[in-house]
Order: C-alpha cells, then sequence, then structure tokens
C-alpha cells in the first residue's frame, strides 16, 4: 500500500511541475556587457555632460538592455588632464573604456 501512495504521490507531483513549467535544470539567459571602443578623448569642459552610456551595451539573452546612469562608475573621472577608466556594470558583468581628458582649448 505503502508503495502505491509513494508511486502517485511522485507521478502527482511530476505533473503539477510539468504543468507549473519547471523543468528543473533551467538556465538564466546570457548576460553582455560590451564598450564599443577601448577609449575615447574628450575636453576637460565636456566630462560632467558628456554621454557616456552611447559607449556601452547590455544584452541579457537575446534582449537589449538599456544603459543607464546608474550602471556607470564615473567616481574616478575628473576634469583634470588625464587618463581615467569609466566602468559599466549591469548584474556580474561589467566593461570599461579609457576616457583621456584633454585640458580645455576655450
Amino acid at each position: 500500500m505503502f508503495k502505491k501512495f509513494k508511486f502517485i504521490t511522485v507521478i502527482i507531483i511530476t505533473i503539477a511541475l510539468t504543468l507549473m513549467g519547471c523543468e528543473g535544470g533551467s538556465t538564466s539567459p546570457t548576460i553582455k556587457v560590451t564598450a564599443s571602443q577601448p577609449s575615447i578623448s574628450i575636453e576637460a569642459s565636456e566630462v560632467e555632460t558628456h554621454d557616456f552610456k552611447q559607449y556601452f551595451t547590455i544584452t541579457e539573452g537575446s534582449q537589449n538592455v538599456t544603459v543607464l546612469d546608474t550602471y556607470l562608475d564615473l567616481s574616478a573621472l575628473t576634469q583634470a588632464a588625464g587618463s581615467y577608466i569609466v566602468t559599466c556594470t549591469y548584474k556580474t558583468k561589467m566593461a570599461s573604456i579609457i576616457v583621456e581628458v584633454n585640458t580645455s582649448t576655450t
């Protein structure tokens, strides 16, 4: 009697999981964060207004994800002439570009 009960329980659970779409072992979509170029050069006067999002692309599976300001790390970037790294991070993936800041000529 116990074997029949156990067998029926396993069948019911299997059917329920199949109907709910739970097949076990499903993988999450592949996430990619890419930079369109390795480095850029801007004037010091552009540092605070430059759109750095344009240099990054994020995909999750086959879907494009909008690059938001919150995904960018601009914390090292200043208006002083020099080289800086700007990083875009989405979930566990990241990409970076080097930003060369030049002294403004105006």
